[in-house]
């Protein structure tokens, strides 16, 4: 079993019940981090920077601005 995902789960869900946005940010910011870091992306396949550098930065684009729109809300007002 892989519990350490299963548990992860769990906040995931609380979260979309809870309408939590913010939680979304959260997500969005720490694979922001790693793939940074690690200058690969884990999607539906890994994407490098080194090899696929425009859809790298594209992707890590769309996670900067979803990380921004899911929390907008609660800074703009």
């Amino acid at each position: 079993m892989k519990w350490k995902t299963i548990l992860a789960l769990i906040p995931l869900t609380l979260a979309i019940v809870m309408q939590w946005w913010w939680f979304f940010t959260i997500l969005f910011i720490i694979q922001i981090i790693f793939a940074w870091m690690n200058g690969s992306i884990e999607y539906v396949e890994e994407i490098k920077r080194k090899e696929n550098p425009i859809l790298y930065w594209v992707i890590m684009g769309i996670w900067v601005f979803l990380a921004w729109y899911s929390i907008a809300p609660y800074i703009m007002n």
